[in-house]
């Protein structure tokens, strides 16, 4: 059998070490934002189970805990009873000050015939980027916990505003390939060395959301992925005879290295670019140097 790259994932967290690795070894803690695992006790040797119900098939998950390094490291086997193949999952710690960077890494995908590798990758995606940062952020009793969030008004009526906001192109980048507008369609935005692609996961006059499905922000010193498994929402209302626009970024919280740029680039492009499409008819999106 050909041998594959592992997945991994890297993440940096406003938050201690000791308070991360309580997060993946405490059952108690671990049920709250991860699973809850059966028999689970962070000790070599230390088996332990978990049932997941897939499409109307429930599938046993085997595990044993291969490693410990408290503070630094755990990984444990993953496998699934009654089927074939055999894996590695790692977490690791890095003390940065009052940040801790963790490293997920998933060995032995490839021996699996029952999920594909796009499955653990939403998965881990989800867990690492979003479950996690907000279990910690709503533990951190110091920090704000709050994603960003604003809010505009415009004349037009939902179903137009809907429909502006769906013209990605009009108001955040002309450097856009995809679709935006249903869901399932998939998108991506450039600004220089930066992208950002992302999944339609609702699309309605009501709500529409999308879901970072892969990221590069080159100008972060730390993870420049910061935005996998993050999502946007706009969610839409009548207020009188205009529309009311309340815009979250889920997973964008006080803490992360991108927030403050991010809140600056999303008060421009909301606020302002967005407001200007759908008052003046004409926004003020990103646009690529050749086209300048």
């Amino acid at each position: 059998m050909k041998q594959v790259q592992p997945l991994v994932l890297e993440r940096t967290y406003a938050a201690p070490v000791a308070a991360v690795w309580s997060a993946l070894t405490d059952s108690a803690q671990m049920k709250q934002w991860y699973i809850d695992w059966k028999g689970f006790k962070p000790e070599v040797g230390c088996e332990f189970s978990f049932d997941a119900n897939k499409n109307g098939t429930i599938y046993v998950h085997l595990c044993q805990v291969k490693e410990v390094i408290p503070n630094k490291k755990i990984s444990y086997s993953w496998r699934y009873q009654g089927h074939e193949g055999n894996s590695l999952v790692t977490w690791e710690l890095f003390d940065e000050g009052e940040n801790t960077r963790l490293k997920l890494t998933h060995e032995g995908l490839e021996t699996f015939t029952v999920f594909k590798r796009e499955n653990f990758l939403q998965g881990w995606t989800h867990f690492v980027n979003t479950a996690l940062l907000e279990f910690l952020s709503k533990s951190n009793s110091n920090m704000d916990t709050k994603p960003y969030q604003c809010r505009i008004t415009v004349p037009p009526t939902q179903s137009k505003t809907a429909n502006a906001i769906a013209d990605v192109s009009a108001w955040w980048s002309r450097d856009f390939e995809g679709a935006s507008r249903k869901v399932g369609d998939v998108f991506t935005v450039r600004f220089g060395e930066t992208f950002v692609t992302f999944k339609v996961i609702e699309a309605s006059e009501n709500k529409i959301a999308w879901l970072v499905t892969d990221c590069y922000k080159h100008w972060l010193k730390g993870n420049k992925k910061e935005w996998n498994g993050t999502t946007v929402v706009f969610e839409l209302s009548a207020k009188g005879d205009k529309t009311q626009i309340d815009f979250t970024h889920l997973g964008l919280v006080p803490g992360i290295e991108c927030y403050e740029g991010c809140q600056d680039g999303w008060n421009f492009y909301i606020k302002d670019s967005l407001f200007k499409l759908l008052t003046e008819g004409k926004g003020k999106p990103n646009t690529p140097k050749a086209e300048r």
